[in-house]
């Protein structure tokens, strides 16, 4: 869903995704292993600091636009999974192992799993801020930006303002994801380097580029597809790859 705000709304296809997503993960790890903070506490600080960064990697990315801005936004993936591997405070290659989520109160144990709850409700707020913008009076501003840029400019829009904040917004959602990930078990750069942003990028492609639920349906196959396809990795690889493939070629428009 942050890429498809993007995406969808700005046609910038980033491949930065998985670099906020590490950096949320990272972040919730270290302050809460090493400082004690409080989970939602690190969560506000979490959205801030991505946002942040969101907002200064889309400006010296919104520079240049189309393939040469989805270079950019890959080579900062790249460049966090280096850092990520060397420092010595993330846990180098080893990883580090993620804090543990608050359980629900006594008399609400019925309810099973805190984190998944939480997960939940972060995707259902997320949706909820997708469907909100598509039906707001930006929606078309965005869309002016999207297909004619300048004309939307000419037109009075803020079109370099629009694209860096909703670049922001969209870094701080992946953060948000990256805070939830860190509390299933061990974060490691294997799990953040650019074959997740790609595979970010593929789940919005099939689901439907655009589409509020298209996204999540996408990451749902996406997701899926290894535990219920059991077979020789090798081909199964060949497999999704052909899938997805086909279903980019024949569904142009994504499932939805």
């Amino acid at each position: 869903i942050s890429l498809d705000l993007v995406a969808g709304m700005l046609g910038l296809y980033s491949l930065g995704q998985g670099g906020f997503f590490g950096i949320g993960a990272y972040l919730t790890t270290i302050v809460i292993n090493n400082y004690e903070w409080s989970p939602f506490l690190t969560l506000l600080g979490v959205l801030a600091v991505t946002g942040a960064v969101g907002v200064v990697v889309g400006a010296m990315s919104l520079r240049v636009s189309g393939l040469y801005f989805a270079i950019t936004t890959f080579i900062f993936t790249l460049v966090l999974t280096v850092l990520a591997t060397d420092l010595k405070i993330t846990g180098g290659l080893q990883g580090m192992l993620g804090p543990a989520f608050p359980d629900f109160p006594d008399g609400w144990d019925w309810l099973g799993s805190s984190i998944a709850w939480c997960v939940m409700l972060g995707l259902l707020l997320c949706i909820g801020v997708a469907w909100s913008i598509r039906r707001s009076p930006l929606y078309p501003v965005l869309l002016s930006i999207r297909d004619a840029e300048r004309f939307a400019q000419a037109a009075g829009a803020r079109t370099a303002l629009i694209k860096i904040g909703f670049f922001g917004v969209s870094a701080a959602m992946a953060g948000g994801a990256g805070w939830l990930f860190s509390f299933l078990g061990v974060v490691s750069p294997g799990q953040f380097d650019w074959s997740v942003s790609l595979n970010i990028l593929v789940m919005v492609l099939i689901g439907g580029v655009n589409t509020t639920l298209g996204p999540v349906i996408g990451a749902g196959f996406v997701s899926m597809f290894p535990a219920l396809v059991n077979i020789n990795p090798w081909i199964q690889e060949m497999l999704y790859g052909a899938l997805s493939v086909l279903a980019v070629t024949l569904l142009p428009g994504g499932v939805m």
